[in-house]
């Protein structure tokens, strides 16, 4: 299950109960704050495997547009980074951490006045107190987001646009497991999330999750099913207070080992903190639904329901060939702009929309952080993406998602392609938000250490109930060299443009070469 008020039709997957991840959150019971849980280990619970790699990346990158303005406007410079980092990966009998650091520090050539120095964070851990039955959780990152969508956008921190800010967030959440045998396993979670912005004009939040969760165990081999009780209110700084509550049960039938049948009922009561003249947000809700798995490799799920806000679908298509992978997703749901501030900046983006080629748009070196628990997040994650289409208001929002990925993979050669659509209805000001767009790259592996990456794609994004449009284009090319197990080096190209029936149009050329070093 995801982050999602309302679960949508998705497999269940059986528990793992030695330090499992918690298969409705996606976020894994990997890394964390380590100095709030090591603080609770013992030298017992520390004993175990780690590894601390410092690193540092020297690059030189040539901007022909550094502040992002206007045609006839731009400036060029020289950006020269130093940034030194660490990572630290444990993996004991009870405690398992991760945590990479780096500090990303620019030096313009033509403006001194423009040096800065970034920190970027993420960090997570978990501890089992009690073995198999009561765990904390803890999770932590720090990085640069967009303050609007609506400002000027690169795909980098070196733009000096005026148009980011630092967001910190930190969550810790003790987990309590309990198993019946074979016949039910129970669930109980409580979390605190905070998020904390720099900039004045975004608003900081303190959120609080109660969850309890009961599902069938092992001889429901049939008929499995599970009940879910969350509570979530979330404080917002600059004013407002928003609480979404649901019960919901779920009942699944197996006709055969290919084809289910799914049905969902529940109630959900809402409070958006606001006195409004739209329907109430909450009522009773169902969905019902379908699942088809002809082979090991290819799967699809649909569901059709009824929430308080009319007609609600899902959907999820997977298929794993030897060379061909399919994936196609479509969600409908009402979230808090926490949950997706909040989830996007600890695992990733969340939206819709988003880029295929974090080396080539970054020039990250960043290792995968390889779930320690099973979950590999990196695939989506990098700690200087941007989200180009953050949600930037306190209030709730309807988000319809699709997002579809066909990937051709042969022993040289590997392309992806994506296109996805994400439309919002915020919930109390009637406003909306809309984007749609495709992104391609081709990774072409030249030699054993030398590989290429071509990428590009195209975002169009609506604001103000379609009054604002604004086009977002991006390609780009990249050469990634590994001279040896500890040094590594890239030359990559990239050009981005804007184009908007308000704001001012631009253009950014981007040429840079970057050495990586670790000392392990």
């Amino acid at each position: 299950m995801t982050d999602s008020p309302i679960p949508t039709a998705t497999p269940w997957a059986p528990r793992n109960n030695k330090l499992a991840v918690p298969p409705r959150r996606q976020r894994g019971l990997h890394p964390i704050l380590t100095a709030l849980l090591l603080g609770s280990a013992t030298a017992n619970t520390l004993a175990g495997d780690w590894q601390i790699t410092p690193r540092v990346e020297l690059a030189e990158t040539y901007t022909d547009n550094v502040a992002l303005s206007p045609q006839g406007q731009e400036k060029s410079d020289f950006v020269t980074e130093i940034n030194p980092g660490v990572e630290v990966r444990g993996k004991g009998r009870q405690l398992q951490a991760n945590l990479d650091y780096r500090a990303q520090t620019l030096f313009y050539a033509d403006d001194s006045a423009r040096n800065k120095t970034h920190q970027q964070l993420r960090a997570d851990a978990g501890i089992e107190i009690v073995e198999q039955n009561f765990f904390i959780l803890g999770q932590a990152a720090h990085k640069q987001e967009l303050l609007t969508a609506q400002g000027a956008t690169s795909l980098s921190n070196i733009a000096d646009t005026q148009n980011l800010s630092d967001v910190t967030t930190v969550s810790v959440s003790p987990l309590y497991r309990y198993t019946f045998g074979s016949r039910a396993a129970l669930e109980l979670r409580y979390d605190l999330e905070n998020i904390r912005h720099d900039a004045e004009s975004l608003s900081d939040s303190d959120t609080r999750v109660v969850d309890m969760e009961l599902q069938s165990g092992s001889q429901f081999t049939r008929w499995p099913w599970r009940v879910f009780l969350q509570q979530r209110t979330t404080d917002y700084d600059l004013g407002g207070t928003t609480e979404l509550k649901h019960a919901v049960g779920e009942l699944r039938y197996g006709i055969s080992r290919q084809f289910s049948l799914s049905s969902r009922l529940g109630y959900e009561d809402n409070d958006f903190g606001v006195v409004s003249s739209a329907p109430a947000p909450k009522g009773a809700f169902w969905n019902a639904g379908a699942a088809w798995n002809p082979t090991e490799r290819t799967s699809l799920e649909a569901a059709v329901g009824q929430r308080y806000f009319g007609g609600n679908t899902s959907g999820s298509f997977r298929h794993q060939g030897q060379h061909v992978t399919l994936h196609a997703d479509y969600q409908e749901d009402v979230f808090t702009s926490q949950q997706l501030q909040f989830t996007g900046l600890i695992n990733g983006r969340v939206t819709c929309v988003g880029t295929t080629s974090p080396n080539l748009l970054e020039n990250d070196f960043f290792p995968e952080f390889n779930g320690v628990f099973g979950h590999d997040a990196a695939k989506e994650f990098t700690l200087l993406g941007l989200d180009l289409f953050p949600v930037r208001s306190v209030e709730p929002l309807k988000r319809k998602c699709l997002r579809a990925t066909a990937g051709i993979n042969m022993s040289k050669n590997n392309i992806t392609i994506g296109v996805f659509d994400e439309r919002r209805s915020f919930q109390i000001g009637a406003m909306t938000e809309n984007a749609h767009g495709a992104d391609i790259s081709w990774d072409w592996r030249v030699g054993a250490r030398t590989h290429s990456e071509l990428s590009g794609g195209w975002q169009r994004s609506q604001f103000q109930n379609g009054a604002r449009e604004d086009n977002f284009r991006y390609t780009g090319l990249a050469l990634v060299r590994q001279f040896d197990p500890k040094a590594s080096g890239l030359v990559n190209y990239r050009h981005t443009r804007r184009d908007s029936n308000v704001a001012s149009d631009y253009a950014e050329n981007v040429l840079g070469m970057q050495l990586v070093l670790r000392f392990h």
